[in-house]
């Protein structure tokens, strides 16, 4: 992070309606009441559309929320933007996965730099779909996630285009419907090689997005538009709510 692009996005800063500071649209602070505080933080990811899903603006603000008031600093991204709001002559041009994992690391040297989370606090990663190929590429640089005593990570759906090996020397909590076409949930469980460390959950007949509440009446989307494969993403309350339990008893044993 240079000092150019640190001050760009610091000059940006004010509290917007749902209690997250915002510096400029791809950085959100949520800071909980001191008195309910953990003394932890969590860098939260969206998936490949940021922090938009189809016409939802506010599901990862609503989670963002949620991790607040069980006492976490949250730090919400929308890591394409911010990647590219860095005038970085070192950032990386490759993968996704690189892209994601060097905006991440730029995202907490933010946070330490605005004293928004402390060095020797507790981290962890939560991150949906397309963030998946960061927190995996993240997960591999060990020195990194000890320097940064990230103790956790968490993914929904994660994609892994690369099909890299799942390695991890965190706890990491994987949660995939069986029926998701986006994400193939065999293929996932297959490149896991560390299952000491990773918890896999499978949700049968359940697509890509079953935790998120505005697609109850799904949504179908076709790539390449007209003659491409047709995805599927839809709600699935039942299982959603388990996740959700399931990710609290990970975060909080």
């Amino acid at each position: 992070m240079n000092l150019k692009a640190t001050l760009i996005i610091t000059l940006f800063c004010f509290v917007e309606s749902l209690s997250a500071q915002l510096f400029s649209d791809n950085y959100y602070h949520y800071m909980p009441q001191e008195s309910k505080s953990n003394d932890q933080w969590m860098i939260l990811l969206p998936g490949s559309s940021g922090l938009t899903i189809f016409d939802d603006k506010h599901f990862y603000h609503r989670k963002a929320e949620a991790m607040k008031n069980l006492g976490f600093t949250v730090i919400l991204l929308d890591y394409k933007a911010l990647y590219k709001s860095i005038n970085n002559e070192s950032k990386p041009k490759g993968s996704a996965g690189d892209k994601i994992a060097w905006t991440v690391k730029q995202a907490i040297s933010i946070a330490l730099h605005s004293k928004h989370i402390k060095p020797m606090q507790k981290g962890h990663l939560l991150g949906w779909s397309l963030a998946g190929e960061g927190i995996i590429n993240l997960l591999k640089d060990t020195s990194f996630i000890t320097f940064s005593n990230i103790q956790s990570a968490a993914l929904f759906y994660p994609s892994n285009e690369g099909k890299q090996s799942i390695t991890t020397s965190i706890p990491l909590l994987i949660q995939i419907g069986e029926a998701d076409n986006v994400v193939d949930a065999k293929d996932l469980k297959d490149q896991i090689a560390d299952q000491d460390k990773v918890q896999l959950i499978f949700y049968p007949q359940c697509a890509h997005g079953f935790d998120i509440e505005s697609l109850s009446r799904g949504k179908k989307l076709r790539f390449p538009p007209i003659f491409g494969k047709q995805y599927l993403f839809q709600y699935n309350e039942e299982s959603a709510n388990r996740a959700y339990s399931e990710l609290m008893r990970f975060l909080i044993p």
